[in-house]
């Protein structure tokens, strides 16, 4: 049976283009929107509970991407703390079972290409997470 194109190369561009996280920026400049819907300003978390992280997208395929917590104020949280490393997108939905942040303003939930966590492809509104009960 004759192709007019390669088949293998369109399978295998199928095949990494959708699983492979080397891909994702490949994938986030094909139209892909992420909006991290929670936590954000009317949706804190709870120091030493559980911190649910929810999202829409319009991805097509699996790709993965890392969860991290982040803070402007670096005397809060020195640099981005990574909660998730392979977050498979299409899920639009996580529970961190213990939130272990200390009680502040100012958090954002930031998702990142899991090769390289400072390509920051999607972040939250600010949020506080609140002292426990």
């Amino acid at each position: 049976m004759y192709f007019p194109f390669d088949f293998t190369v369109l399978l295998s561009t199928l095949f990494f283009s959708t699983r492979h996280p080397a891909h994702i920026d490949q994938l986030c400049t094909r139209g892909i929107k992420i909006d991290i819907t929670s936590p954000g300003p009317d949706a804190p978390w709870t120091e030493n509970a559980s911190g649910n992280v929810t999202w829409t997208s319009t991805a097509i395929g699996p790709p993965d991407i890392t969860v991290l917590v982040a803070n402007h104020d670096p005397s809060v949280l020195a640099a981005p703390l990574a909660i998730v490393a392979f977050q498979n997108l299409l899920a639009e939905t996580f529970t961190w079972p213990k939130v272990e942040l200390a009680p502040a303003d100012g958090y954002q939930v930031q998702f990142a290409d899991t090769l390289n966590n400072s390509k920051i492809l999607a972040e939250s509104g600010p949020f506080t997470v609140l002292p426990p009960n």
